[in-house]
């Protein structure tokens, strides 16, 4: 009974803290946006060679240190392998659930993927002819916002990883090259693989 209402106690303590409920705090029945991470950054390029890269997602792993692969598996639905806390694999399967060319990328993981998730990702024009990307993503990775910061003391850190990552992205289309995996690539690189 003492250990019961320790356990009770601490799970209080953990959401008057975290100012989360308690379904929330542990991930459970909430859906996919326990943890949501949003990022707004200017590519200097036309949105048409921004979106096309985009599209290609085939080719994250090339330039995206947290993607060890991306399949296509038809119809809009992709297989996904990252890498998780202490180098585990982690995979899941999504669908493209909008594409407006140049416009907007939708999607969602399919039931019972390991981390449910969902995003959008929209391309907006500048006049100066470069584009603005705005990137939203909402998880739910096991043990909610809980699982996500004992993840984070392992150094997984989503956040930053994606941010790292899009700075990847736009380092290969504005520079023509990039540093991945601990080499460098380089933008003819991912086209070419894409012509094959």
């Amino acid at each position: 009974l003492g250990s019961l209402l320790r356990l009770g106690g601490i799970a209080i303590l953990a959401r008057d803290v975290a100012n989360q409920s308690l379904r929330r705090l542990f991930g459970v029945g909430v859906g996919r946006d326990v943890i949501e991470i949003q990022k707004t950054f200017t590519v200097q390029a036309p949105v048409e060679d921004v979106f096309d890269l985009w599209i290609d997602c085939e080719s994250f792993p090339l330039f995206m240190n947290h993607l060890r692969r991306v399949e296509p598996l038809g119809e809009g639905r992709y297989h996904w392998v990252a890498r998780g806390p202490v180098g585990l694999s982690v995979s899941w399967e999504a669908d493209i659930t909008e594409l407006v060319p140049s416009r907007r990328i939708a999607w969602t993981s399919l039931p019972g993927a390991a981390i449910p998730n969902e995003g959008v990702v929209q391309f907006d024009e500048a006049p100066d002819d470069s584009t603005r990307v705005t990137v939203r993503l909402a998880y739910n990775p096991p043990g909610g916002v809980l699982g996500h910061a004992l993840a984070a003391l392992f150094g997984a850190d989503p956040k930053r990883a994606m941010d790292e990552d899009l700075v990847r992205f736009q380092s290969l289309i504005e520079r023509g090259k990039t540093t991945a995996h601990g080499h460098e690539v380089r933008f003819a690189e991912v086209a070419a693989r894409d012509r094959n």
